[in-house]
């Protein structure tokens, strides 16, 4: 059965503190390159799709990370504390 992303209902939370990527082993040269969506025969897709910042699954993902983050360095603002939408990428 295809499996769906979709935007959810996730946003930032209120008055978040936020972390920077300092550092990022994400070359861009290593991105994905099947990004072109193609349905196969039996209707799945298996493609990866590059998501801005704004998007839900985009915001989630800062804010899961960030959460796990602030827990384990014992950072003061627990479940708002979120990455910023920029990281450094190298070529």
């Amino acid at each position: 059965m295809p499996q769906t992303i979709n935007q959810g209902g996730y946003s930032l939370p209120p008055n978040p503190t936020y972390l920077e990527f300092k550092a990022s082993e994400g070359k861009v040269s290593r991105w994905p390159e099947s990004t072109t969506r193609v349905v196969d025969h039996e209707g799945c897709v298996n493609y990866f799709e590059l998501l801005g910042p704004e998007h839900g699954q985009h915001i989630r993902w800062r804010v899961l990370v960030g959460e796990a983050v602030a827990r384990t360095l014992k950072l003061p603002g627990g479940f708002s504390v979120t990455f910023s939408s920029s990281m450094p990428l190298q070529n």
